[in-house]
């Protein structure tokens, strides 16, 4: 028998019992991963109650002192959070031709009117209507309504119509003024993480509008609410991935096209509608008249012409009133220069 280093190697040698491969330790059981603290059941029940706490407190103070008191808050906060470093992105690439100085100053006015949007929520419908519990008696002396007759001609003329708005002045109240002409109104909207303060800010909108949530499925129901002569009005001043790239504010900027593309489907005119906030907790809401898009060959509406043609009327929107509206939003993300 060969020994050695080369027995191993030496056919003469009887072949050895090969030890078993070494088998691989079990694979230890998952974990799953803990919740995020807000997302813990404990927790959004405790947010939930300080919602409606500050609801009430907010409420017993009315819209005057309790808007006063949420725009101090927001000036202390404001100097800590992220969104106030892409605000001021966001204004450098919109106002280049303006001064740091004047940008700060539209930037402070942006939370202050955030907040008092915010604040002014639990006394939506006290501060919007003349009688709470029925819009179709009118608004309040706080609420002056232009542009109404666009939207009763589109109704007389048999029509449902698609509305664009944007996150200016106190967009909140825009349902009311809607629901105020006797018109049901559909909308989409983002359902909070927290049912809790889902129900907290349901009752506080009260039934005024149909809440269609956003995700899978939403356009279908619009679809529907508009088959069943619902209108429908929607936020189209956000970015939306996937979307078409169209100008805002002379850049690229992904858009959502929901508007234009229910427009197409069921030729149904297009309108405007922003609310524009006053001194003394007062607000305009203005209703425009059906806005000229672009069709194609067939007649129908162009979804990338007709988005384009959104952006540039919220554009105006926003130039007017620059302190007003949300620009602590990434709106064009990837899109935007480093």
């Amino acid at each position: 028998m060969a020994t050695g280093p080369h027995a191993l190697t030496d056919p003469s040698s009887p072949p050895r019992p090969t030890d078993p491969a070494p088998s691989a330790p079990p694979a230890a059981p998952s974990t799953p991963k803990p919740a995020k603290l807000t997302h813990r059941p404990t927790v959004q029940r405790s947010i939930a109650f300080g919602v409606r706490a500050a609801g009430a407190i907010l409420t017993g103070l009315g819209p005057g002192h309790g808007g006063r008191l949420a725009s101090f808050v927001a000036r202390l906060a404001a100097k800590r959070v992220r969104e106030t470093g892409l605000a001021r992105r966001n204004l450098a690439l919109a106002f280049p031709e303006k001064s740091e100085a004047e940008r700060e100053a539209i930037l402070a006015g942006v939370w202050d009117n955030l907040t008092r949007t915010m604040a002014e929520l639990p006394i939506l419908r006290e501060l919007a209507l003349r009688d709470p519990t029925d819009p179709r008696k009118g608004l309040s002396d706080r609420v002056e309504f232009v542009g109404g007759e666009h939207a009763e001609a589109v109704v007389a003329s048999g029509k449902v119509s698609v509305a664009f708005t944007a996150h200016l002045g106190n967009w909140e109240v825009l349902p009311c003024a809607i629901a105020s002409l006797g018109i049901r109104l559909a909308t989409l909207y983002r359902v909070p993480r927290n049912t809790h303060v889902t129900e907290t800010l349901a009752r506080w909108r009260g039934d005024i509008v149909e809440l269609v949530p956003s995700g899978p499925g939403a356009a279908l129901r619009i679809a529907r609410e508009l088959k069943a002569g619902v209108h429908f009005c929607m936020m189209s001043d956000q970015r939306m991935p996937g979307g078409p790239v169209v100008p805002f504010f002379g850049r690229p900027a992904p858009s959502n096209p929901i508007v234009a593309r229910m427009a197409r489907q069921f030729d149904a005119p297009i309108l405007g509608v922003r609310c524009i906030r006053l001194p003394g907790s007062r607000f305009r809401v203005e209703l425009s008249p059906p806005v000229d898009v672009p069709r194609d060959a067939e007649g129908k509406v162009d979804v990338d012409g007709a988005t384009a043609r959104i952006n540039a009327v919220i554009e105006g929107w926003v130039r007017e009133h620059p302190e007003q509206w949300l620009w602590l939003h990434d709106r064009w993300g990837e899109q935007a220069p480093a």
